[in-house]
């Protein structure tokens, strides 16, 4: 199990209401606030903010059909310029805390830690920066002795980095599923719930979540767990193909299908995609 002396606490992420409020105010947020001064230095939260106002400037320009009276209307949106405002908030945001919106989407793993993680792709279910592995044949890292404690090497290192910090959420994440990808469950359980309980939106999570939950047999939480993560990231691929498969092996064929055929369109060439294609050949699950 691991040590108390570990269970250490970060600083509290913005609420959704604080978030929100950010957008509402726009340009005239100011730069002084605490919420502002917090959104500046945590990855997190700007992430949210950002993919927030991403979402915000797609609803704007969505056209939504209205079956009743057989008329297609409109959605009656918010102002261009009420939009429009919260897009130069965020410009601002980004300049004043030297960020950049791009920072939206994680930064992919370290090469010692997506080697662990594509290795376990390669064997069941994605785990996010692991893509990479999801076409290859089924192998295992316990190929050989030297292979295991090479691996495990780099989970060791990866933990004593984190516990040392700076501990961030994309560390957290790194040690989190590499644990996951190596079987050592009941450490990854911890650090995972301490990942929830500071950012209960990251889809990363709910996907290692859903992981531990198959592995454990039970496919009901594990599709809820990813239900919710692409409720989080409805156009991240990785979540479609891993809900396809669960989908798949359950029998629910016809959902299962259309989200891996979207995997196909959301990611073509890709070994996301490759996989897909292979789940959907197979007659009879996976």
């Amino acid at each position: 199990m691991r040590s108390t002396a570990w269970s250490q606490t970060e600083s509290p992420h913005l609420s959704p209401d604080d978030i929100a409020e950010l957008i509402e105010r726009g340009p005239d947020a100011g730069a002084g606030g605490p919420s502002i001064r917090h959104l500046s230095r945590c990855e997190v939260c700007m992430a949210h903010y950002s993919e927030s106002v991403r979402d915000l400037a797609e609803w704007t320009t969505a056209v939504v059909p209205f079956e009743d009276l057989g008329l297609r209307e409109r959605r009656s949106q918010p102002s261009r310029g009420w939009w429009a405002g919260a897009l130069v908030a965020a410009g601002f945001l980004i300049v004043a805390g030297g960020l950049q919106l791009t920072r939206s989407r994680p930064p992919a793993p370290s090469p010692a830690a997506a080697s662990v993680l594509e290795l376990a792709s390669a064997r069941d279910l994605v785990i996010p920066g692991g893509e990479a592995g999801a076409a290859s044949d089924l192998i295992s890292y316990r190929s050989g002795p030297d292979d295991r404690r090479a691996v495990e090497r780099v989970v060791d290192d990866l933990r004593e980095a984190y516990e040392r910090g700076p501990r961030t959420s994309n560390s957290l994440y790194e040690l989190s599923a590499s644990l996951v990808a190596t079987g050592r469950t009941h450490l990854a359980e911890d650090y995972i719930a301490e990942a929830r309980a500071l950012d209960a939106a990251d889809p990363r999570f709910l996907v290692l979540d859903a992981i531990l939950a198959r592995q454990n047999g039970d496919t009901t939480a594990a599709v809820n767990l990813l239900r919710e993560a692409r409720r989080r990231a409805p156009r991240d691929a990785t979540v479609a193909l891993d809900l396809g498969m669960v989908l798949s092996d359950a029998g629910l064929s016809s959902e299962a299908t259309a989200l891996l055929r979207e995997v196909m369109r959301r990611a073509p060439g890709s070994p996301l995609a490759a996989r897909a294609d292979r789940v959907l050949k197979e007659p009879s699950g996976r």
